[in-house]
């Protein structure tokens, strides 16, 4: 083997090592995986659960006692959630930091603001509702992500 084609074979090898390097690079960026949907949809599951047990047991104490624990949780999780429940024709809100405001009068709906942003509820003259907003924002780039029960 002359010298030329060693440097050559050399310089073909050091090219492909470089370029898989770069490859891999580019190609393997970090994600973030986020609990959010799934924490949701079991409080949403969750909810109608309890509901349904202080309704048949006539205890309301058990919607106290969820809404404690559940906001604990999401705490960990760098989540804020509000709870409205309806019952008995009043509304009860939970982590009132919110402002939560109902006209029963002209649209049937509550109307809950939080931030200058109107989150519209259904609030039919039958039976008992208990609805809740969960945000939580991105710390980089300060995207929110919304979800609600209505």
């Amino acid at each position: 083997m002359k010298k030329g084609q060693a440097f050559l074979i050399t310089a073909v090898i050091f090219i492909a090592i470089v370029s898989a390097f770069i490859t891999i690079h580019n190609s393997s960026k970090k994600t973030e995986f986020s609990t959010f949907p799934f924490v949701a949809e079991e409080i949403q599951i969750e909810s109608e659960k309890v509901m349904d047990y202080a309704l048949v047991k006539d205890d309301f104490n058990s919607i106290d006692t969820f809404t404690d624990d559940v906001s604990k949780y999401v705490d960990k999780e760098n989540i804020d959630i509000y709870f409205i429940e309806d019952s008995s024709g009043s509304l009860k809100f939970y982590n009132s930091t919110i402002d939560l405001t109902s006209d029963l009068t002209i649209n049937s709906n509550i109307i809950a603001t939080l931030e200058n942003t109107n989150y519209l509820f259904p609030l039919n003259s039958k039976g008992k509702h208990f609805y809740f907003i969960m945000i939580k924002e991105k710390e980089v780039g300060g995207e929110k992500y919304v979800y609600t029960n209505a």
